[in-house]
């Protein structure tokens, strides 16, 4: 269920009391429907298998494939990702992902000093087409960092192959993971991403359960912003198509669907994954 208080989350925030109630195929509640189950992903992790190489698909997965450092193993229902910077990403059906519910449980073994060691969640890009086209790179971040249990979001709006990345500012969470173990304990993170009923705007959520899924799991609501014009930090040089004003790209909202979702690792010794699933759901009716 979603809750409005968590014994390890610090702050106020506001109160989610609208979910599906049912549940997805690992158990773990959704808080919105999906519309078109064919399309949705699941993570198969069962099979023993190791991904060692960037660009190589999951053998047993073909929506799946290694991007970034370090290797994937796989096994007993987990991926664990080693190494500075991998990165997971999961293929959208043709339709594409528009709208989504994203859900990840994480546990690490340990992280570097740099203060970036994180899980993160990567919606409505298209990061897979960067190379021919940076612009193409725009996306929506969920993160929570491992030092201090701090949740935020942020925009992508470039990434150019020399490895220059333009971002929005991070929009923090007023509450904090503070006492949280996460060398000990999985740790539960949802991303929702919808379109506003204005079709200028977008919802962005994230939800966290600190019980291990546990009769669905407890999901609390950390951080709810509407991105309307979440600026770029420096001048992109993009035209994006879909900016609803075109002569103000580098702080429109991202309004066209994703071709890929990604989970992502910052400088983590081996941080196990289960439980994980992405699903096209509805926009804000209401």
């Amino acid at each position: 269920m979603v809750i409005s208080n968590a014994q390890d989350v610090d702050g106020t925030v506001p109160v989610d009391t609208q979910h599906d109630g049912n549940q997805d195929r690992f158990g773990i509640e959704q808080l919105f429907a999906s519309v078109d189950e064919s399309g949705d992903w699941y993570a198969n992790w069962d099979g023993r298998r190791v991904v060692d190489k960037a660009f190589q698909e999951d053998p047993a997965d073909s929506r799946c494939v290694s991007r970034g450092t370090g290797p994937f193993e796989i096994g007993n229902g987990e991926l664990v990702m080693n190494g500075t910077a991998p990165r997971f990403y999961i293929t959208a059906p043709s339709t594409g992902w528009m709208n989504t519910e994203t859900t990840v449980y994480g546990m690490a073994e340990g992280w570097g000093p740099n203060n970036i060691a994180s899980i993160t969640i990567i919606s409505r890009t298209r990061h897979n087409r960067f190379r021919a086209d940076p612009c193409e790179a725009r996306a929506y971040y969920a993160r929570v960092f491992l030092d201090n249990g701090a949740v935020q979001i942020k925009k992508e709006f470039r990434h150019d192959s020399n490895g220059t990345i333009i971002y929005s500012s991070a929009i923090p969470a007023k509450r904090r993971f503070k006492t949280f173990d996460f060398r000990s304990r999985y740790f539960g993170l949802k991303f929702v991403v919808r379109t506003n009923q204005d079709g200028l705007s977008v919802n962005l959520r994230v939800y966290c359960d600190a019980t291990d899924g546990a009769n669905g799991g407890t999901w609390d609501l950390v951080l709810d912003y509407d991105d309307v014009d979440l600026a770029a930090l420096s001048r992109t040089g993009c035209k994006y198509p879909d900016a609803v004003d075109p002569f103000a790209n580098d702080d429109s909202p991202i309004l066209r669907s994703g071709e890929t979702s990604v989970i992502r690792s910052d400088d983590v010794y081996r941080l196990h994954v289960k439980r994980a699933s992405v699903r096209e759901i509805n926009p804000v009716m209401e």
